[in-house]
C-alpha cells in the first residue's frame, strides 16, 4: 500500500508568498506529486498534523477538501492494487487525477479571453464584473467545479446581498453568467450533469418600478451649462441625443 502526505511546497511560492498545496504518493520509495488546487502561506500550515490552521479564515473549507482528496486516493489506490499486481504510483496518480476536480476560476478566464475576440463591450465588462468580485471573494483561494454546491451558492449570495449590498436582481445578473460557464462545463464534460448545483438552486428576481423622465425634466438637463467639449458636456449631449431619438 503507498503512502500518503499532504503538505505546501516552500520551493514554489507565488508572487504572494504562498505555497502550493500538494499530496504526495509514495509506492516502492518512488514519489509521485499532485497538486490540490490551493495556496497557502507557511506559517498557516500545521505539519505536525498535515492540515491547515484554524487561524486561516477559510481552514474548514480547505482542510474538509484536503480529506476528501485524501481519502478518494487512498481508496483509488486501495481498489488498483486489488485488482492487478506491480502497480506503481503514477497508475495510481493518474486514476487520482481523473477525480480531480479543475479549476472554475481559470476555465472562467479563458471565457473572458474568448468574448475579447467575438463578444461585444458590454458583455465582455459584465463578465470581467462578475468574475472579478467572485475573485475578491475568495481572495487567494482557488474554486474548483466540484467545491460550487447549493451550500456555496447560498453563502455567496449572503455575501453578496449583505457585504456587497447587493440587489436581489443583482445577484441573479452575477449568477446568469456563473451558470452558464457551468453549463458550458458540462457540455464539456468537466463537470458530471448530476453535479449541477443550478439544477436544485432557484434564482430569484423582484420586479422593478422604472421611472421616466419627464419633458419638464429632459429639457432642465439640456439647459444645464457646461464647459464645452468636456466629458461631461459631450455625455450629457449623448444622453439628450438618445432621449430624443430612442426614446426616454
Amino acid at each position: 500500500m503507498p503512502t500518503f502526505k499532504v503538505f505546501p511546497n516552500k520551493l514554489k511560492l507565488n508572487k504572494n508568498g504562498e505555497a502550493p498545496i500538494y499530496m504526495r504518493l509514495i509506492k516502492d520509495r518512488k514519489p509521485t506529486y499532485l497538486s490540490l488546487g490551493y495556496h497557502i502561506k507557511i506559517e498557516d500550515w500545521d505539519f505536525e498534523k498535515s492540515r491547515v490552521k484554524k487561524s486561516h479564515p477559510n481552514s474548514a473549507r480547505m482542510n474538509n477538501y484536503i480529506a476528501q482528496k485524501l481519502a478518494e486516493a487512498q481508496g483509488h489506490a486501495l481498489e488498483l492494487e486489488g485488482k492487478e499486481k506491480g502497480i506503481n504510483s503514477k497508475s495510481i496518480k493518474k486514476a487520482v487525477i481523473g477525480q480531480v476536480s479543475q479549476s472554475f476560476l481559470k476555465y472562467a478566464d479563458k471565457y473572458i479571453e474568448e468574448l475579447r475576440h467575438k463578444a461585444k463591450t458590454g458583455t465582455l465588462d459584465k463578465a470581467k464584473a462578475v468574475i472579478g468580485k467572485l475573485k475578491t471573494y475568495l481572495g487567494t483561494n482557488d474554486l474548483l467545479f466540484e467545491e460550487i454546491t447549493v451550500i456555496w451558492l447560498k453563502n455567496y449570495e449572503m455575501y453578496l446581498r449583505t457585504t456587497l449590498s447587493n440587489t436581489t436582481n443583482t445577484i441573479h445578473g452575477n449568477y446568469k453568467i456563473i451558470r452558464r460557464l457551468i453549463n458550458e462545463a458540462v457540455s464539456e464534460e468537466i463537470m458530471p450533469f448530476e453535479k449541477n448545483p443550478f439544477l436544485r438552486y432557484k434564482m430569484k428576481t423582484e420586479k422593478t418600478t422604472i421611472e421616466y423622465l419627464t419633458d419638464e425634466e429632459l429639457t432642465k438637463i439640456e439647459k444645464v451649462v457646461l464647459l464645452a467639449g468636456t466629458k461631461m458636456d459631450i455625455h450629457r449631449d449623448m444622453y439628450v441625443f438618445a432621449a430624443y431619438t430612442g426614446g426616454i
